[in-house]
């Protein structure tokens, strides 16, 4: 329920590109509580970063993998790709993250906070369960005890 809620949140906020987060986000339930994994970068995704946060904007490693999101988001060739990867990072490095540009791809005019809106949409169907959940143990007792 939280897991499709967060889904439809990222592809709401425009996240959606590959499937790569949202394919690897897991609920977990225990004793404990309820916790989520997912790939590293889904809690920056989440949070943002503020641009004072981005210590090395130029890094080889992120350059790449922006040139890389430059192809597939937009469609481009390698070196067009790397030139607008450049751009991204003095954006970063400027604004954080997400960048004012990025609100484009949003739907919902959101590009944070994914994960609190998800659980805050699930909200109804948590309270119904618990309430189903403490009705299904009020009655075990009553018929076990007589009370």
């Amino acid at each position: 329920m939280i897991n499709s809620k967060l889904v439809e949140q990222l592809a709401e906020q425009g996240h959606r590109m590959t499937g790569a987060l949202e394919a690897s986000l897991e609920v977990i339930t225990d004793n404990n509580g309820v916790s989520g994994v997912g790939e590293k970068y889904g809690i920056f995704v989440n949070l943002g970063v503020k641009a004072e946060q981005i210590k090395h904007p130029y890094a080889r490693a992120r350059i790449d993998g922006l040139t890389r999101f430059a192809q597939i988001r937009m469609g481009v060739d390698e070196k067009a790709g790397r030139s607008i990867a450049f751009a991204i990072a003095t954006a970063h490095a400027r604004d954080g993250m997400p960048t004012q540009g990025s609100y484009r791809y949003s739907n919902n005019g959101k590009r944070t906070d994914s994960i609190d809106d998800a659980i805050e949409l699930s909200e109804p169907e948590i309270i119904d369960i618990l309430f189903n959940e403490f009705t299904s143990v009020i009655d075990v007792h009553t018929n076990v005890t007589g009370r």
